[in-house]
Parts: structure tokens; C-alpha cells; sequence
């Protein structure tokens, strides 16, 4: 037992491995890959709708939950790498040519991980400027008519605004679809048509198989208005 625990193989095999979890692009790219993960459920959907992957928002739902973990353990890693940054008392390997091609040493300087650092910032608090998002979050077809019912839909998975905005950017192209609004703190969509041209279950397809939430009750046709 101890003699492989000792083991040439076992000792060479335990210092590549540190090294490679020591090394600067890897701890970085490690910290950034959290901070996508973390805003994954809330991107994802958004990404969809507007390049057409159906399902794409329930791939990354499950995320939502540990999206504070995610998060925190981001914001660890890039903490540790600021503080070697200012700590180091002499010039760092970050910092010196080494035999590192130009190229390479962007990769390994300062400005590199200060770009790193914003952009997972701005990942980290996608769901607060989506908010930006809530100016379409009530979207209005064209359409005119007395003939106008209102549905409402109890949706589940929409964790932010971006989830609202893919559910409401895929509802309006309907032809029949006057307006559009959804809640995600509430995980209701309701939609004005044109009882005429479109339904409830065309509603529902959309919402699961084009967007990727799941309904889970569906409150139908009363008159609008």
C-alpha cells in the first residue's frame, strides 16, 4: 500500500497534476467557466429563442439552484488570484518574458485577468441589467379586433427577465397574438389573440418544445377587456 503511494509513477503523476491546477490560465479559465455556469439559466433561454434552439432554456434550468454557489466559488478563485497578484513581493513569473512568446504572456499578465474579472462580473449580474429586457417584456402584435380572449399560462423554469423576454419574443410571432406579458416571480404568462387564428394548445407547444419551459396549469378563454 505505502510503496505505490510512494511510487515514482504515483509521486511524477501528484506533481503534474499540481502544477497543472497551479497554473495561472488554468485557475482563470477555471473561475471564468463558473461565473458562465452560474448565468447559464438565466443566458441560455435568450440564446434560444433568438437563434432558434428549441429547448435550450430547460437544458440549463437545473442550475438555478446553485447558482449563489457557483458564484461564491468564482469569486474565490479570482480573489486568490488578485491577492498572489498585489502580494507577490518580487516580479512574478506573470510579469517577466520567461521564454513565453507574446502571445502566451497575455494569457499570463495582469490585463488578461482583468478582463476575465470584468466579464464575469457582468455574467454575475445578468439577472439585475436584464431588467433592460422589460421594455419588450410586453410585447404587441398587430392586430385589431372584437374577437380578442385572454389565456393564462403557469409556467415552470423562468428564473429572471431573460426568461420572460424568450417566452414573450416566441409567443408574439404567433399570427393571432396581440400581447404578451409573463411574470417569473409568479411563473405566469398571459396572452391577448385572436381565438380565430391561434389556440391554447399552439400556446403550449411553443412554450415546451420551442422554448423549453414546462406548463403546468393553463387557466383558459375569458373575453378581454
Amino acid at each position: 500500500m505505502l510503496s505505490h503511494i510512494y511510487s515514482k509513477e504515483n509521486i511524477f503523476g501528484r506533481i503534474a497534476m499540481y502544477k497543472i491546477f497551479n497554473d495561472f490560465r488554468i485557475q482563470v479559465s477555471a473561475g471564468f467557466l463558473l461565473a458562465i455556469s452560474s448565468s447559464l439559466c438565466c443566458v441560455s433561454p435568450i440564446v434560444g429563442v433568438i437563434g432558434g434552439f428549441s429547448g435550450i432554456a430547460s437544458t440549463f434550468s437545473w442550475l438555478e439552484p446553485y447558482r449563489s454557489f457557483l458564484i461564491i466559488l468564482s469569486m474565490v478563485i479570482f480573489s486568490l488570484l488578485w491577492y498572489n497578484l498585489i502580494t507577490k513581493s518580487k516580479k512574478s513569473d506573470l510579469d517577466c518574458d520567461c521564454e513565453r512568446s507574446i502571445f502566451n504572456r497575455f494569457f499570463y499578465s495582469k490585463i488578461f485577468l482583468t478582463f476575465v474579472t470584468i466579464l464575469s462580473l457582468f455574467l454575475f449580474l445578468f439577472p439585475n441589467y436584464s431588467s433592460i429586457l422589460k421594455s419588450v417584456n410586453e410585447v404587441k402584435g398587430k392586430l385589431e379586433s372584437e374577437h380578442l380572449v385572454v389565456a393564462e399560462f403557469v409556467i415552470s423554469g423562468m428564473t429572471c427577465v431573460g426568461c420572460e423576454y424568450s417566452v414573450n419574443t416566441a409567443l408574439v410571432e404567433l399570427t393571432g397574438v396581440l400581447k404578451v406579458t409573463s411574470d417569473y416571480k409568479k411563473g405566469v404568462t398571459q396572452i391577448v389573440y385572436d381565438k380565430r387564428k391561434v389556440g391554447i394548445q399552439e400556446f403550449k407547444d411553443i412554450i415546451q418544445n420551442k422554448v423549453g419551459y414546462k406548463v403546468i396549469n393553463i387557466k383558459g378563454e375569458r373575453k378581454w377587456k
